[in-house]
């Protein structure tokens, strides 16, 4: 006798996630007339060049670069003349994402020396990004 193969039976909880989830993007979609994009870039590198620094924490909003850090600076510092405003409501704002960068700085160099001792890998260039 050959086994029954079935379907299992429908999850309501499921299709509740999903009407959930459908209205709230419909909610969305009404109260949002445009979508913006938050990127950053977090970079070491074992080797540093003139043009690459050790370390880079880099944002961007829509493709435009707004603020910066890395290992020559040791400073969050901002790129664009909009984002500098952001003190008025923050004043704490550069000093915190300082130490953040600086944190990550720290742990980003340490992953890198121990992904490289466990890879036996001593010698060359290399890199890691987030």
């Amino acid at each position: 006798m050959d086994p029954v193969i079935s379907n299992p039976p429908p999850r309501p909880f499921l299709w509740k996630i999903v009407i959930l989830s459908h209205e709230l993007l419909h909610m969305m979609m009404m109260t949002s007339c445009s979508s913006h994009s938050m990127l950053y870039f977090v970079t070491s590198v074992s080797e540093p060049g003139q043009q690459v620094p050790q370390f880079s924490y880099v944002g961007f909003v829509n493709d435009q670069e707004f603020v910066f850090y890395n290992a020559s600076t040791k400073r969050y510092l901002p790129k664009v003349p909009w984002i500098s405003q952001v003190e008025k409501d923050d004043p704490d704002y550069w000093e915190r994402n300082t130490l953040y960068a600086q944190g990550h700085e720290r742990s980003f160099r340490d992953h890198l020396a121990t992904l490289a001792k466990y890879y036996n890998q001593s010698g060359g260039s290399h890199q890691l990004q987030k």
